[in-house]
């Protein structure tokens, strides 16, 4: 399945895959292209570590990076980067945005595939 991640404040900077994943089910998601995170500063998936930001979700991975978490109660918040395979850790819907905390001045989308092993 593929999804266009906004990488601005669109639907509170969270896009809904469409995708409701079991516990356990193994997700490969691949990210694709570039977004401005404003003040003329872009980065594709994987985020750029020279770009400091204290009010990212998640603190120790590149700011801009695709990021994503299961469920919309959920603060377990996954680096995916260009591409990552996990496991998921409990039933949800799968969501995927942006890891930085001022969504408001940016623009563009990530182009995301999603493959998840039914089993």
């Amino acid at each position: 399945m593929a999804v266009k991640v906004f990488a601005d404040n669109t639907s509170n900077g969270w896009t809904n895959s469409g995708w409701v994943v079991k516990k356990g089910q193994k997700i490969r998601i691949i990210g694709d292209g570039t977004v401005s995170l404003g003040k003329g500063r872009s980065t594709g998936p994987s985020g750029s570590y020279e770009l400091t930001d204290e009010a990212k979700l998640l603190k120790s991975v590149p700011t801009g990076a695709l990021i994503a978490v299961i469920g919309d109660d959920n603060n377990e918040f996954i680096y995916i980067g260009a591409e990552r395979t996990f496991t998921a850790a409990r039933d949800g819907a799968l969501f995927l945005g942006v890891n930085e905390g001022n969504l408001d001045d940016n623009s563009g989308t990530f182009d995301v595939k999603i493959e998840i092993d039914p089993a």
